[in-house]
C-alpha cells in the first residue's frame, strides 16, 4: 500500500512552530504558516480549491509578520504579483466556462420552447 501523499500546506504545517528564518523579516524566530495571496480572498473570489494548498503561494513567516499582514498583501514579496496574475487567469478561465454553460442552456431552452 503505498503511503498518502501529503499536501504542501500539511508539510508546511508540520514545520510551523520550529525555529528558523522568517520570509519576511529574516529574522531567526518561531514560524507559522502563511497564504502569500490571503487566504480570505482565495474564498471570496471563489477561488480556495485552487489556491488554498498551493505551494507557490504558501510560505513560513513569524508570528510578528503574520499578524502585521493579516489578510493584506504583501508588494516586497516577488511572488505576489504573479500570484495576483495566476488567479486572475483562472478567473478568467472559470469565467469562459460558465458563459459557454449560459449559452448551451439558453439553447436548450430555445429548442424546448419552440413549438415543433
Amino acid at each position: 500500500m503505498k503511503p498518502k501523499r501529503r499536501s504542501p500546506l500539511y508539510e508546511l504545517q508540520n514545520r510551523e512552530d520550529k525555529n528558523g528564518i522568517c520570509a519576511m523579516c529574516k529574522e531567526y524566530n518561531l514560524l507559522t504558516v502563511d497564504h502569500i495571496f490571503p487566504a480570505s480572498l482565495l474564498h471570496v473570489w471563489g477561488l480556495k480549491e485552487y489556491g488554498w494548498e498551493d505551494e507557490t503561494n504558501l510560505q513560513l513567516i513569524c508570528k510578528k509578520c503574520q499578524m502585521l499582514k493579516g489578510a493584506n498583501f504583501d508588494f516586497h514579496n516577488p511572488k505576489t504579483i504573479p500570484l495576483i496574475e495566476k488567479y486572475i487567469e483562472i478567473l478568467k478561465q472559470l469565467e469562459d466556462i460558465r458563459h459557454k454553460i449560459d449559452i448551451d442552456n439558453m439553447k436548450k431552452v430555445k429548442d424546448l420552447l419552440e413549438p415543433q
